[in-house]
């Protein structure tokens, strides 16, 4: 009789570990990558303070203002803004926008595909050459600050940055 009750402690105990073992070791191949390193500085990028000047930084002018539609009333116009993007340089290298402005970003991509990460927004977009692309900037519930577009995964050599300043 001690014998069988020795057994089933034995067993008992093997099979607590084995699901102690289980449930802490963990398969990292199905989890979203948490690394939002930037691959060309190594550095963990950030939302930056406005600068001392601020105020002396012009707004960026739309490229392209497509007005609200009439019968809907409170809809802001649209202000499309177009960054191009050729082998890795970005023209312009700076956005300015007044906190609550709509803004709309048009990446045209030449040369090499490209993606990019705004961090501080959580914006991810993977581009293709030969491509064009648009998305929001909401600046209504963003910070104050100065947020960085930069190429992540993707990145042709010597690829720039664009800064986006919400004042």
């Amino acid at each position: 009789m001690n014998n069988k009750k020795i057994t089933w402690v034995i067993v008992v105990l093997v099979i607590i570990i084995g699901v102690v073992i289980i449930l802490t070791s963990s398969d990292t191949s199905v989890q979203e990558p948490t690394d939002t390193t930037s691959p060309q500085t190594g550095e963990q990028p950030a939302v930056q303070a406005l600068p001392d000047n601020v105020d002396e930084l012009s707004l960026s002018q739309p490229d392209i203002v497509l007005p609200a539609p009439p019968d809907e009333e409170g809809v802001a116009d649209v202000n499309i803004y177009r960054v191009s993007v050729v082998d890795g340089a970005i023209t312009p290298q700076q956005l300015v926008f007044e906190k609550g402005a709509s803004a709309q970003i048009e990446i045209a991509v030449e040369g090499a595909d490209y993606d990019v990460w705004i961090e501080g927004l959580n914006i991810y977009i993977p581009l293709s050459a030969g491509s064009t692309t648009a998305f929001d900037i909401n600046t209504e519930t963003a910070d104050a600050g100065v947020y960085t577009l930069t190429c992540r995964d993707t990145c042709p050599e010597d690829a720039q940055s664009l800064s986006i300043v919400i004042k």
